[in-house]
């Protein structure tokens, strides 16, 4: 039988971002990187793919966002595919 998902796990709205931070990360200092297009769906991708504890994931998939947006989608649409 599938898990029920927490639809904050999706990080789709600022405030589930916030609580899917403090949920994988715990308290953590402001980004040292930018997304040139901080779309939501763009922003909600870099927290889903991020893995607890690996904050430098944050990091990188802010860099992957930026050099090629579609893959840096494709990735959180295929994880969420896979459970």
């Amino acid at each position: 039988m599938p898990t029920v998902k927490d639809k904050r796990e999706y990080a789709l709205t600022p405030e589930d971002r916030s609580f899917e931070i403090a949920r994988k990360f715990g308290s953590v200092d402001g980004p040292r990187a930018t997304v040139t297009e901080p779309t939501g769906q763009v922003l909600a991708a870099i927290v889903f793919l991020a893995r607890p504890g690996h904050v430098e994931d944050i990091e990188s998939n802010v860099v992957f966002a930026n050099s090629d947006r579609a893959r840096l989608l494709n990735a959180a649409t295929v994880k969420e595919e896979r459970g």
